[in-house]
């Protein structure tokens, strides 16, 4: 908001993203979230003060990871490893186009219906190859050359059929991650991921002029704000739930919320199920009256905080908050790995969206949670009752 005091608000295609931005009550109703938002975030500061200086103790982590590493079960995860890599293989080489997957293709370019398509589940594959180099990092507690190299080729695949850029972004977040658990010289990792991090981000801007994206703006206050910031997103939402009969976002409270809680039953099974909010999202800000993906066939990542919105009018910018700090506050009490791992969570999903790999994610978030409670000893099943203060009473 200080950049728009001083710059005015970026210039953009999208006529939706204009008249939310030039709306006065929008901008009120958003400023007033701002200051609630940053209030309560002082607040939750104060309390995990006294934490974050006592600091947290690795070892526990370590002994976790060194288990996983040393695993009976080490060369059948390496062997689904190489499996779902010479699969992907496989099926670029059969693919309608193979050509496709050996270019960063262009965002302005139409692609056959077949091919893209196929693309569809190829990214599928790319987010099992990415569960495929986490796997690889675990395992590889000695820095084995075979597995470092496997990791790289890996990843230049990933880059290749995905063709997109966040799920580098969480395969690097991840291995980071690991490393920070393993590395006992905080220096020595710190110089390792200036290197990596810095090239992933120069990626990063690469892409927008590989992929051809810049044509579409090129202009650096714009890009912050659509990729980084995100205001404009919120307030396109905030604006559409105020004039619904000029825009349709979607057909009831709720709906892209059962979506991401039921993403995993089959549509065969419920053929009516809602669809990912991203999909009902970019129909309304392009001024179609109704759900119109299929026929645009893109979408424009947003956070949960639209989506809230969307799904329960003003009440959820405050359901959004509370989300937040909830979730902070239930990661803040785990053990380290599901602590890190969680918050990194919540931070991708404060400026993206929840799609397939971090479904992945927040899956494996949950095994670390219940691996907390729950223990098997001789095929019975334990579940331990922790009753513990919580560090914020």
């Amino acid at each position: 908001m200080g950049l728009e005091l001083y710059l005015g608000i970026p210039e953009t295609v999208y006529r939706n993203f204009t008249l939310a931005m030039e709306d006065s009550t929008t901008t009120a109703i958003f400023v007033g979230f701002l200051f609630c938002m940053q209030v309560a975030f002082l607040h939750e500061i104060r309390h995990l003060r006294k934490y974050i200086k006592r600091g947290s103790n690795n070892a526990e982590a370590r002994e976790v990871l060194k288990n996983i590493a040393f695993s009976k079960y080490r060369g059948i995860m390496i062997v689904f490893c190489y499996i779902v890599f010479g699969i992907i293989i496989f099926k670029i080489a059969l693919s309608p186009d193979p050509s496709y997957y050996f270019r960063i293709n262009s965002a302005t370019v139409e692609y056959s219906y077949l091919i893209s398509s196929y693309q569809k589940n190829m990214r599928t594959w790319a987010v099992l190859l990415g569960v495929a180099v986490i796997v690889l990092k675990l395992l590889d507690n000695r820095r084995n050359f075979l597995l470092f190299v496997s990791r790289i080729v890996f990843i230049v695949t990933i880059v290749f059929v995905d063709q997109k850029r966040t799920l580098l972004m969480l395969v690097v977040g991840v291995c980071f991650l690991i490393d920070y658990l393993n590395e006992h010289k905080t220096s020595r990792l710190v110089a390792k991921y200036a290197v990596i991090f810095g090239g992933t981000a120069a990626y990063f801007f690469l892409y927008m002029y590989i992929s051809n994206k810049i044509s579409y703006n090129n202009d650096w206050y714009y890009l912050m704000n659509e990729y980084i910031f995100r205001s404009m997103h919120l307030r396109f939402a905030i604006y559409a739930w105020m004039h619904p009969a000029d825009i349709h976002i979607l057909d009831y409270p709720g709906q892209s919320i059962l979506f991401s809680l039921f993403y995993w039953v089959p549509r065969a099974l419920w053929p009516t199920k809602p669809l990912p909010y991203v999909q009902y999202y970019i129909s309304g800000l392009l001024g179609y009256s109704s759900y119109n993906y299929d026929s645009i066939g893109w979408g424009m990542p947003t956070s949960y905080y639209p989506e809230f919105v969307s799904n329960f009018g003003l009440i959820g910018l405050a359901v959004g908050l509370l989300f937040t700090v909830w979730a902070t506050r239930f990661f803040e009490q785990r053990n380290l790995i599901c602590k890190l791992a969680g918050i990194g969570l919540i931070t991708i999903l404060e400026v993206y969206y929840y799609d397939d790999a971090l479904k992945i994610l927040a899956f494996a978030v949950l095994l670390l949670f219940m691996k907390e409670y729950v223990s098997f000893d001789g095929g019975k099943m334990t579940i331990k009752i922790k009753t513990r203060r919580s560090r914020f009473q």
